[in-house]
């Protein structure tokens, strides 16, 4: 029925919709009368199962639902071999090249590195793995993440404070990063509490 909806209600609907404004306004409708199906959201791709796996870990948790998957996705989209090295990105999308980009910044003496999905960074979490195999393993990774946000919520008794610190405790790096999690909570269709 969606097929056939949508050429009738452009053709009924859009002459409504005059000029630059109107045209933006109505491109801006029809996206949120998507289904919201994407390829990810299929069950046997990858980027399906990792977001059912965050699921379970908000409800383990006690996490707002929707609230760690915002996260993950601005941190590093989905992807179970991101890495962030003193800041730049390196894009990686094989997990035994990861561990030996992430072993050649140590090597270096470089601690300031986030992996992984929830980009945990070393420096600080390097104590609750046992080698960075572990850390970047995709499900070990959201455990952590969900423990850590979990905990950080505890200590600072909001969920928008802990969003903050899950990213930093400096303001000057995490109000942006915090409306940008908020802003992609808000998309997926949760609710603030």
């Amino acid at each position: 029925m969606t097929k056939f909806c949508i050429p009738i209600c452009i053709f009924i609907i859009k002459p409504v919709f005059k000029g630059i404004t109107g045209t933006i306004l109505f491109l801006s409708l029809l996206i949120l009368w998507n289904t919201g199906t994407y390829a990810t959201d299929i069950p046997s791709s990858n980027g399906y199962w990792l977001k059912q796996y965050i699921g379970t870990v908000e409800q383990k948790n006690r996490i707002p639902r929707g609230l760690l998957s915002a996260i993950v996705s601005i941190e590093s989209g989905f992807n179970p071999t991101a890495i962030n090295i003193e800041g730049k990105t390196v894009t990686i999308n094989d997990k035994s090249e990861a561990v030996k980009t992430i072993k050649e910044a140590l090597n270096q003496g470089i601690t300031n590195i986030d992996i992984g999905i929830a980009q945990i960074n070393y420096r600080w979490h390097k104590d609750n793995f046992k080698n960075i195999e572990e850390m970047i393993n995709p499900t070990a990774n959201i455990e952590y993440a969900g423990k850590l946000l979990s905990s950080l919520f505890k200590q600072h008794g909001t969920w928008h404070k802990a969003i903050r610190h899950y990213h930093s405790a400096n303001p000057n790096h995490h109000n942006q990063y915090s409306r940008k999690v908020v802003i992609a909570w808000l998309g997926s269709g949760q609710l603030i509490k």
